[in-house]
């Protein structure tokens, strides 16, 4: 999709989302935890058997980074999560300085502790190799929401 957006000659946008769900208990990985990942309709792989292009990739990455990297940080903190959901944003810019912005909402549905969980979401993004590499060539931004189960 391309729109004007001031500044910028035009912009194409992309939106992957990401779902994992199990009751974890605190310290506990779930290698039988449910999980997908989807695009919207409007995506350049919807109705086709088209490859995603670079930015697509990027933001499956960004999503299943964010997925595993919640699920290890919080078994370090040996915190408690029913489910987390990733919704990653992305706009290419075909001109200026930084051309691409990536944009996630992370939500964490736990009955842990508000100031726990910004902790696993600060740990997240410190020790992300994915994450750091994203945020080293592109203008990331991510928020953390939680849910109570």
């Amino acid at each position: 999709m391309s729109h004007s957006v001031p500044g910028y000659s035009s912009t194409r946008e992309y939106r992957v989302e990401a779902h994992r769900s199990a009751r974890l208990k605190p310290g506990e990985i779930g290698s039988d935890a449910a999980w997908w990942m989807s695009m919207p309709a409007g995506s350049t792989l919807t109705g086709t058997m088209a490859m995603p292009d670079a930015v697509e990739l990027l933001l499956m990455a960004v999503a299943a980074a964010l997925l595993s990297g919640t699920e290890q940080a919080a078994t370090q903190l040996r915190l408690a999560l029913s489910a987390v959901e990733v919704h990653v944003h992305a706009a290419l810019r075909t001109h200026g300085a930084c051309p691409l912005t990536v944009d996630y909402d992370l939500t964490l549905e736990s009955g842990e502790p508000e100031t726990r969980l910004a902790q696993l979401h600060e740990e997240l993004r410190q020790t992300s190799t994915v994450l750091q590499l994203i945020s080293a060539g592109t203008l990331l931004n991510g928020r953390m929401h939680t849910r109570r189960d």
